[in-house]
């Protein structure tokens, strides 16, 4: 981690590093969840750091700092979900959905900005409006294949009579199981909460 960390700062582990020293309390549980975001709470004259984070407060020997740890500023889209930043930046740098600006752009307190890569005549509107239109969690892996691949559409035979109202049943059918089944989920959740 470069030497000009301050407080406040968000660190993460490198890759292939424990987040902690082996003889630190406040390793990851027995059962692999990590310790979460961490955040430099105290610097100390010899360059130790003080770490807070969702299982606690650790002091992490300068070296061991240097050597593991880098600061925590650039995360997935994914990987933001349920923090909050003063500030929320976004790289929109290839095709996306409108889940991966979602999160991103709700996570920052005081602003949110969107940086846009585009390409030939697009302006940044266009790309964001076209990502914003994407939902690609609804879409079968197949379905998905075919947008990314418009030859391979052009090749596909038209429906046969009849065929458009069977897979709009199926949807539908689909559609209404996946409501079943997150209803049954907010019962159970909703349970489990008055039982704690």
């Amino acid at each position: 981690m470069p030497p000009n960390r301050r407080r406040h700062d968000a660190v993460g582990r490198r890759s292939g590093h424990p987040t902690q020293p082996p003889d630190s309390p406040h390793r990851p549980r027995s059962d692999g969840e990590e310790p979460g975001p961490l955040t430099i709470t105290s610097i100390h004259r010899d360059r130790s750091v003080t770490l807070t984070g969702r299982t606690g407060v650790v002091q992490l020997p300068a070296d061991y700092v240097t050597d593991h740890m880098e600061l925590g500023y650039a995360q997935t889209s994914h990987a933001t979900q349920g923090r909050t930043f003063d500030v929320g930046l976004l790289l929109v740098d290839s095709p996306i959905d409108s889940r991966g600006v979602y999160t991103p752009m709700t996570r920052g307190r005081e602003a949110n900005h969107a940086y846009v890569v585009t390409e030939d005549n697009q302006t940044s509107l266009d790309v964001l409006t076209q990502t914003l239109a994407r939902d690609w969690i609804d879409q079968p892996a197949v379905a998905r294949r075919l947008d990314l691949n418009p030859v391979r559409q052009q090749q596909l035979e038209p429906l046969l009579p009849g065929e458009a109202e069977e897979i709009d049943e199926l949807m539908q059918r689909a559609r209404q199981r996946i409501a079943e089944r997150q209803e049954r989920k907010k019962r159970i959740e909703r349970t489990l909460d008055r039982g704690a």
